[in-house]
């Protein structure tokens, strides 16, 4: 049960916390301790064989699921971003409350930083804001990763904008998957095999 919690936190950690940069390091030392582990109980199993404790046939399920959930990170980390969506998406309409009422405004890069919090709102605690003086259309951008270098980026898109909804919605219909709309003005997009909204 404690490897069970330790690894739930680590990849909470990882999602949140863990600058990208250190991931790799961090999932190949959960990779090397979760097979070392797996190893161990197979040993175990075989040398208890005649009395076959169901704990160690369950302790072998266990290490094997963690072990390949830690390979592909993929399928826990989208739970754990649906679960962000839900939890912190009252959080994020008031970021937004606060960018229309001026309190929130970006740099001259386009950025704003946010007050740190334990869960992030966005990857760094940085918004990216654009908002079209003309017509008034905004666009609050919250990363979930943000990607360096060649890297992509996926995040969630708060706008208003009508090009950029066009845009985001013709992206879900070639890639429904990494890109799609959420609610009513929000969308989860990715660069992976676009560019930037």
């Amino acid at each position: 049960m404690g490897v069970l919690i330790g690894w739930s936190l680590l990849q909470l950690a990882q999602f949140y916390w863990i600058d990208w940069f250190f991931v790799g390091f961090v999932r190949l030392g959960i990779l090397f301790i979760l097979l070392v582990l797996l190893i161990q109980t197979i040993i175990k199993l075989l040398k208890e064989r005649k009395t076959q404790p169901v704990w160690r046939s369950t302790q072998l399920l266990l290490f094997g699921c963690l072990l390949y959930y830690s390979i592909s990170p993929g399928l826990v980390n989208r739970y754990i971003e649906k679960a962000d969506w839900m939890l912190l998406y009252n959080q994020r309409i008031k970021v937004v409350k606060q960018v229309e009422a001026g309190q929130l405004y970006p740099d001259s890069n386009g950025f704003c930083q946010l007050p740190s919090r334990l869960f992030p709102l966005s990857e760094s605690d940085e918004i990216s804001i654009s908002k079209d003086p003309e017509n008034g259309n905004l666009s609050v951008i919250f990363y979930i990763y943000r990607g360096f270098f060649e890297g992509s980026t996926t995040s969630y898109v708060y706008t208003t904008n009508q090009k950029s909804i066009d845009r985001i919605e013709e992206r879900s219909r070639i890639n429904p998957h990494l890109n799609r709309k959420l609610r009513e003005n929000w969308y989860r997009t990715s660069t992976k095999d676009f560019p930037p909204v």
